[in-house]
């Protein structure tokens, strides 16, 4: 087991050396947040997507880096996203649901489920990557019906 430390640890620095990059670029005013927000979802659904079919460590790693970057995004641009489609009035309590359905739902569901999937496939990594990638194009393409908030004046 301790040969496959050394590679846990590379990709694991990989993508989360790269997650707080994206957490500032992407928290900047005036950067375009659902656009890049869409591209960087759109890339680490692929990235999960042909991770099983590559077998090289550097190539796992880069593929790393791109969802460590996405992950780094959707924490820089879910709270202003949030501000931007429903203003600043309810912006506590939404951008508190989106939290806690990211922390408290999908936090334990996802690697309860992911480990659930290996047990009964008898480890296909596979189909557990795949549904992680599937989970991320699928925002990808939500994010496209996400339009600004615009007071009512009545």
């Amino acid at each position: 087991m301790p040969a496959k430390s050394p590679r846990a640890f590379i990709l694991t620095a990989c993508a989360c050396a790269i997650f707080w990059p994206g957490s500032f670029i992407f928290g900047l005013p005036g950067v375009l947040r659902q656009h890049w927000q869409q591209v960087f979802d759109a890339g680490a659904g692929f990235a999960y997507l042909i991770m099983p079919h590559l077998a090289g460590l550097w190539l796992w790693a880069a593929l790393a880096a791109i969802i460590g970057f996405a992950f780094g995004t959707l924490f820089a641009v879910s709270g202003p996203l949030a501000c931007d489609c429903f203003g600043m009035a309810h912006f506590g309590a939404i951008f508190g649901l989106i939290f806690t359905a990211y922390g408290f739902v999908s936090g334990p569901l996802g690697p309860w489920l992911s480990g659930h999937i290996l047990d009964v496939t008898r480890a296909n990594y596979t189909l557990v990557f795949s549904y992680l990638g599937f989970m991320y194009l699928g925002p990808a393409g939500l994010i496209l019906l996400v339009q600004p908030w615009r007071e009512c004046r009545m």
